[in-house]
Protein backbone atom coordinates (compact mmCIF):
# COMPACT_ATOMS: atom_id res chain seq x y z
CA UNK A 1 0.00 0.00 0.00
CA UNK A 2 1.17 3.35 -1.39
CA UNK A 3 1.10 6.57 1.22
CA UNK A 4 -1.66 8.00 -0.58
CA UNK A 5 -3.89 4.75 -0.25
CA UNK A 6 -3.18 4.75 3.40
CA UNK A 7 -4.05 8.40 3.61
CA UNK A 8 -7.39 7.66 2.08
CA UNK A 9 -8.20 4.63 3.68
CA UNK A 10 -7.23 7.30 6.99
CA UNK A 11 -10.37 9.90 6.03
CA UNK A 12 -12.98 7.46 6.45
CA UNK A 13 -12.19 6.77 10.25
CA UNK A 14 -11.13 10.57 10.93
CA UNK A 15 -14.36 11.27 9.45
CA UNK A 16 -16.24 8.53 11.62
CA UNK A 17 -14.33 9.95 14.94
CA UNK A 18 -14.94 13.70 14.40
CA UNK A 19 -19.15 12.82 14.19
CA UNK A 20 -18.70 10.42 17.25
CA UNK A 21 -17.05 13.05 19.02
CA UNK A 22 -19.69 15.88 17.60
CA UNK A 23 -22.38 14.01 18.73
CA UNK A 24 -21.11 13.57 22.12
CA UNK A 25 -20.96 17.24 23.19
CA UNK A 26 -24.03 18.42 21.33
CA UNK A 27 -25.80 16.13 23.49
CA UNK A 28 -26.55 18.57 26.67
CA UNK A 29 -26.07 16.83 30.08
CA UNK A 30 -29.04 17.34 33.01
CA UNK A 31 -28.38 17.93 36.59
CA UNK A 32 -30.59 16.02 38.94
CA UNK A 33 -31.60 17.04 42.80
CA UNK A 34 -31.97 13.43 44.49
CA UNK A 35 -34.41 13.98 47.87
CA UNK A 36 -35.12 10.59 48.82
CA UNK A 37 -33.56 6.83 48.14
CA UNK A 38 -35.94 3.73 49.33
CA UNK A 39 -35.15 -0.13 48.95
CA UNK A 40 -38.82 -0.50 47.43
CA UNK A 41 -40.74 1.21 44.42
CA UNK A 42 -44.00 1.77 46.81
CA UNK A 43 -41.89 3.41 49.06
CA UNK A 44 -40.22 5.91 46.80
CA UNK A 45 -43.34 6.76 45.31
CA UNK A 46 -44.72 7.31 48.76
CA UNK A 47 -41.89 9.54 50.26
CA UNK A 48 -42.35 11.42 47.14
CA UNK A 49 -45.66 12.15 48.04
CA UNK A 50 -44.74 13.18 51.60
CA UNK A 51 -42.09 15.43 50.74
CA UNK A 52 -44.32 17.38 47.68
CA UNK A 53 -47.45 17.84 50.41
CA UNK A 54 -44.82 19.45 52.95
CA UNK A 55 -43.13 21.17 50.36
CA UNK A 56 -44.09 23.66 47.85
CA UNK A 57 -41.13 23.65 45.44
CA UNK A 58 -41.51 19.61 45.23
CA UNK A 59 -45.08 19.58 44.58
CA UNK A 60 -44.98 22.32 41.79
CA UNK A 61 -42.30 20.09 40.13
CA UNK A 62 -44.22 17.06 40.79
CA UNK A 63 -47.36 18.54 38.96
CA UNK A 64 -45.27 19.69 36.08
CA UNK A 65 -43.87 16.32 35.34
CA UNK A 66 -40.45 16.96 36.69
CA UNK A 67 -40.00 14.32 38.80
CA UNK A 68 -38.82 10.63 38.77
CA UNK A 69 -38.10 7.76 40.80
CA UNK A 70 -35.24 5.63 38.94
CA UNK A 71 -34.24 1.85 40.32
CA UNK A 72 -30.78 1.46 40.53
CA UNK A 73 -29.16 -1.78 41.20
CA UNK A 74 -25.69 -1.89 43.12
CA UNK A 75 -23.67 -4.06 46.08
CA UNK A 76 -26.46 -3.77 48.58
CA UNK A 77 -29.70 -4.72 45.99
CA UNK A 78 -32.11 -2.64 44.63
CA UNK A 79 -32.51 0.84 45.37
CA UNK A 80 -35.34 3.32 44.02
CA UNK A 81 -33.95 7.09 44.23
CA UNK A 82 -36.36 10.18 44.31
CA UNK A 83 -35.25 12.83 41.58
CA UNK A 84 -36.47 16.13 41.21
CA UNK A 85 -35.15 18.07 37.56
CA UNK A 86 -33.81 18.44 35.45
CA UNK A 87 -31.99 21.40 35.73
CA UNK A 88 -29.71 22.74 32.69
CA UNK A 89 -26.96 23.91 34.74
CA UNK A 90 -25.45 22.08 37.97
CA UNK A 91 -25.63 25.31 40.08
CA UNK A 92 -29.67 25.46 39.84
CA UNK A 93 -29.92 21.79 40.99
CA UNK A 94 -27.42 22.69 44.46
CA UNK A 95 -29.28 25.79 45.03
CA UNK A 96 -32.53 23.98 44.68
CA UNK A 97 -30.82 21.67 47.53
CA UNK A 98 -29.66 24.51 49.45
CA UNK A 99 -33.46 25.65 49.41
CA UNK A 100 -34.62 22.23 50.53
CA UNK A 101 -32.10 21.90 53.26
CA UNK A 102 -32.66 25.09 54.66
CA UNK A 103 -36.45 23.47 55.13
CA UNK A 104 -34.75 20.22 56.80
CA UNK A 105 -35.38 18.04 53.82
CA UNK A 106 -32.37 16.03 52.68
CA UNK A 107 -31.07 16.55 49.39
CA UNK A 108 -27.78 15.83 47.24
CA UNK A 109 -27.17 16.68 43.19
CA UNK A 110 -25.16 13.47 42.44
CA UNK A 111 -22.21 13.31 40.26
CA UNK A 112 -23.35 10.22 38.75
CA UNK A 113 -25.71 9.66 35.76
CA UNK A 114 -28.79 7.37 35.75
Amino acid sequence: MNALSARLCAIPVVLALSAFSLGAEAAPREYWAQIAVANQNLMAQQRLQQIAASIPAVREARDAGRTKVVQYSGPKGEWWRVRVGPFAQRDEAVRFCQDLRASGQSCIVPSFVD
